[in-house]
């Protein structure tokens, strides 16, 4: 690459890092020792997207699904600026509950970070939140699941596909984008037994209203 174009790359590229970096965003963070996920974290941008990263097991390394989600961002930066993006009341309930996992909800903006903590809240806007992003990582992890049958044990695949729809009978789904482009590919990979595709295509009407042929 001539040295002369480098001063154009910069150029092109540090405003946008930086405005990735001044892009504010909402960051929702769970640490459960003993439950599965041990660990994970959400990270919500205002256009929609969302950065999903999650250590399943002790030892094992972080699994990271990226998605858009419109829908989901308008609700989850509406809700936190009911809380003042964090900045009060305070999140923690005042209640002596057992442990339900360390969590830890932050909203950082061009000109601010404010960050809190809690266990178990009863804030109504702080624990739909909590409900949200509960449900969002309950559809990812199934989402991730189900890319690592497909890439390494399609016999897999049907029992992946029935835990999505079981979760999402139980409501423990609140939002389908994460799985939406993972179930479209299985819809329509030639190399999945047909009963697979056919469940997977069956789903995504359910989470999406989308069909296929």
């Amino acid at each position: 690459m001539p040295w002369r174009a480098l001063p154009l790359i910069f150029a092109l590229a540090f405003p946008l890092a930086a405005a990735l970096l001044l892009s504010p965003r909402v960051t929702f963070t769970e640490s459960f020792p003993g439950s599965q996920p041990v660990f994970f974290q959400i990270i919500v941008r205002p256009n929609g997207a969302v950065a999903y990263t999650t250590i399943e097991k002790p030892g094992q390394p972080k699994l990271q699904l990226r998605f858009t989600s419109i829908r989901l961002a308008g609700q989850v930066f509406a809700l936190t600026h009911q809380l003042h993006d964090f900045q009060s009341p305070r999140i923690e309930s005042r209640k002596h509950v057992g442990a339900m996992g360390a969590k830890m909800l932050a909203f950082d903006g061009a000109r601010h970070h404010f960050q809190q903590t809690f266990n178990f809240t009863t804030v109504r806007a702080a624990a739909e939140l909590n409900r949200i992003f509960q449900g969002v990582s309950t559809a990812s992890e199934d989402g991730l699941r189900l890319r690592r049958e497909i890439r390494y044990d399609p016999l897999g695949v049907i029992q992946a596909l029935d835990q999505i729809g079981r979760d999402w009978e139980q409501n423990q789904i609140s939002f389908g984008a994460p799985l939406v482009p993972i179930l479209r590919h299985a819809a329509t990979d030639p190399d999945l037994m047909h009963m697979a595709r056919r469940r997977a295509k069956r789903l995504l009407r359910s989470l999406t209203g989308e069909r296929h042929r």
